[in-house]
């Protein structure tokens, strides 16, 4: 073969490699390929100058990986699966054809590919067995030579942790089905992961980008929906549902039912009846009902200021009618106020009252002036704490603390 070109050879069609094949030179060309057809024109091996072979991928279908196979039924012969190792050695090999996927390939210890069972096989010497035969459940060692089932339930759509083996639904129907009591919510569906018992995670974090929603509206009398539920404490009734492993702590949240009626959206079922609660869509509810409230007690708020002002003007405008210290306090024996009071004011008093509110001495003060004083004895009052106030017109203009030992 000194020459390129085409040539038919026990009824194949060969390219030939366009330069001639020497002790120290390769036989082909880096700019050509070489390809493998039948009598009828039809690509069976294809070696691309990529450095790619393809086997059966059909005419002129350039192969993308080092070694790529056609492993479809069209073009090759059916029933095949594309590779075959033939001859190879199976201690577990039965002609019974398998039932389940239950064949798998491993590597001994000095590095054969071996088939072996995934039920019973051997590996170097050692005989594993599995007693996990419930569909879907992802088999565990058990430390020693057998398989024994997980927590961990998987049928392709699905996880579940500590659920039954039918993902905790009845049978019959598509597992962790959703039906959505109300509009919008996680709305009709799976769950993706369902799990029985207490979960625990660093962070969780909830998908909440502007571009993935629409329709956005705001939340409005928040307020008023939130006044509408009723918090409950609980515990889990372990007895009727051992499956799904409750706890013995005490919890507290909301009766689904009960939140149902007021926000049906927060509130999903399942085909058995059971329901769940979206805790975490409750929160901006919550948000906006503090802010709802904030405006009230600052409207509140405003309208007492303004009415005392209109009701207490005539003393606003006393500045330096107070009280000025109360020394010695604490004391074991008198307690001497001082204070003052403004000429324009018409009457004044000094009242002791206890910390229920109960008046125990006022005092009568007709002088007008800076620095007046009054002292209060411990014989009169006894042991405690009392509140000493200064009532001008009627109205309490300030008030301190007084304690006798």
């Amino acid at each position: 073969m000194t020459t390129g070109g085409s040539n038919t050879f026990l009824g194949h069609q060969i390219t030939m490699p366009s330069v001639a094949a020497t002790s120290t030179t390769a036989g082909n060309n880096t700019n050509n390929k070489v390809i493998v057809a039948d009598g009828s024109g039809n690509q069976r091996i294809y070696a691309h100058s990529n450095g790619c072979v393809g086997v059966g991928l059909g005419n002129n279908q350039i192969p993308q990986n080092r070694f790529e196979i056609n492993s479809s039924a069209a073009g090759i012969v059916a029933g095949t699966t594309g590779l075959r190792f033939r001859n190879f050695t199976n201690t577990n090999y039965s002609t019974a054809a398998p039932t389940t996927n239950r064949r798998v390939l491993t590597v001994n210890n000095v590095g054969d590919v071996i088939l072996v069972d995934d039920v019973v096989g051997t590996v170097s010497g050692t005989t594993f067995t599995s007693t996990c035969g419930t569909n879907n459940f992802v088999p565990k060692s058990t430390g020693s030579s057998s398989m024994v089932c997980s927590q961990i339930f998987d049928d392709g759509t699905s996880v579940g942790i500590g659920t039954t083996s039918n993902f905790g639904f009845i049978s019959g129907t598509t597992p962790g089905t959703l039906f959505q009591s109300g509009t919008g919510g996680v709305g009709n569906g799976t769950f993706k992961l369902d799990v029985n018992g207490v979960t625990r995670s660093v962070a969780f974090w909830a998908s909440s980008d502007e571009k993935f929603k629409k329709d956005i509206k705001a939340i409005n009398n928040s307020l008023e929906v939130i006044q509408k539920l009723d918090g409950k404490t609980y515990l889990w009734n372990k007895q009727g549902n051992k499956e799904l492993g409750f706890d013995d702590g005490l919890h507290s949240g909301f009766i689904a039912q009960e939140l149902e009626k007021v926000m049906p959206h927060l509130v999903a079922t399942d085909e058995k009846g059971n329901k769940a609660v979206n805790y975490m869509e409750l929160m901006p509810y919550l948000v906006e009902a503090i802010k709802e409230q904030q405006i009230q007690i600052n409207d509140l708020k405003n309208q007492l200021i303004e009415s005392f002002r209109n009701q207490n003007q005539e003393l606003i405008t006393l500045t330096n009618t107070k009280i000025i210290s109360v020394s010695p306090n604490p004391s074991k024996d008198v307690i001497s106020v001082s204070f003052n009071i403004e000429k324009s004011v018409q009457n004044a008093k000094l009242e002791v009252y206890d910390l229920k509110g109960n008046l125990l001495s006022s005092l009568n003060v007709k002088e007008r002036d800076a620095n007046l004083a009054r002292t209060f004895q411990k014989d009169n009052f006894g042991i405690g704490i009392y509140i000493v106030s200064l009532m001008i017109n009627g109205k309490s203009i300030d008030a301190k603390k007084i304690i006798f030992e």
